[in-house]
């Protein structure tokens, strides 16, 4: 420590300037990947499981870090407010009462390493659980693998296999499995290969019917059923969306496809119930542009 009041206060002056730099960027840091995390946590498919028990880490770890931050904060700012009072008291050659401030500022010092200790070690907890959960999801539901064996070819007719019981050990590879499935079948339904595709998505509901992309995965099969022109399949698959996912976020395209299939079978007052429904429930939305734009091609104001 150097010992006298100019060299203190120049000491002073650059340890709170580099408490304030490491301090804003552990608070900007925590805040973000905070502002992140809420949303998925209080989303319509909050995780489930482990990434769920990862989050709740995080987000408790990463608040209590930015709490602590702005402790410490309020705490070097009146180590500022101290030491330029130092100042004033050093000019005015009054001894005393800079000799009375020496130990306050000391002591706020000693207070200020401790809450940043405190600080780190709580932000690196936290975005530590943050990147094991995005690496266990990128991990987890990108990674594509080949379908389960033993589950028949025509699954997509029957929709009732009867999956043997995964051991404890094996359950979490093979929802892991069924995952990557998942994003399998997409990508061939991206492609064009809808057979396949619709047959993957069956496969994985088969297997993961409370899963969070179960909703998804019932729009996809709708959704190839009508591109493939089977307009009756494609309506009953997107009806088992609507009663079992009343909140999902592929309702208004569900109801949109469903409105086309009933106008493609010449079904008109049941398509335009739909189209209309859409635009009532999800008046903004992009689909309801485009009901909006096909009642107005069958003459009727929507």
């Amino acid at each position: 420590m150097p010992e006298d009041e100019g060299s203190f206060i120049r000491w002073q002056h650059y340890r709170i300037e580099q408490f304030s730099v490491v301090t804003n960027l552990l608070l900007g840091l925590g805040t973000g990947v905070l502002a992140l995390e809420i949303p998925v946590g209080l989303g319509d498919k909050p995780p489930i499981g482990w990434p769920a028990a990862l989050l709740a880490a995080s987000a408790s770890s990463l608040f209590l870090s930015v709490a602590v931050g702005l402790v410490l904060a309020w705490n070097r700012l009146e180590a500022f407010r101290l030491t330029a009072q130092l100042a004033r008291e050093r000019e005015r050659k009054e001894t005393k009462a800079a000799d009375e401030l020496r130990p306050q500022i000391d002591g706020l010092d000693k207070t200020s390493w401790r809450l940043l200790k405190w600080q780190t070690w709580l932000f690196a907890i936290g975005g530590g659980a943050a990147v094991a959960l995005l690496f266990g999801q990128v991990c987890c539901g990108v990674a594509k693998s080949s379908p389960p064996p033993g589950l028949a070819n025509n699954q997509m007719e029957h929709n009732d296999p009867t999956p043997s019981t995964p051991s404890p050990v094996s359950s979490v590879a093979s929802r892991i499995d069924y995952q990557s499935l998942y994003y399998s079948a997409y990508n061939d339904y991206l492609k064009g290969n809808y057979d396949l595709a619709a047959r993957e998505f069956q496969e994985y509901l088969a297997n993961s019917p409370a899963s969070d992309l179960a909703d998804n995965a019932h729009y996809w099969i709708g959704e190839i059923y009508y591109r493939q022109k089977k307009h009756r399949a494609a309506i009953e698959k997107l009806d088992a969306l609507l009663e079992q996912y009343p909140r999902s976020d592929k309702v208004a395209s569900a109801l949109l496809k469903k409105g086309y299939a009933h106008l493609e079978l010449g079904e008109r007052p049941q398509g335009v119930v739909q189209l209309r429904l859409l635009i009532r429930q999800y008046p903004v939305s992009d689909e309801a542009s485009h009901a909006r734009a096909r009642l107005r091609e069958l003459g009727d104001a929507g």
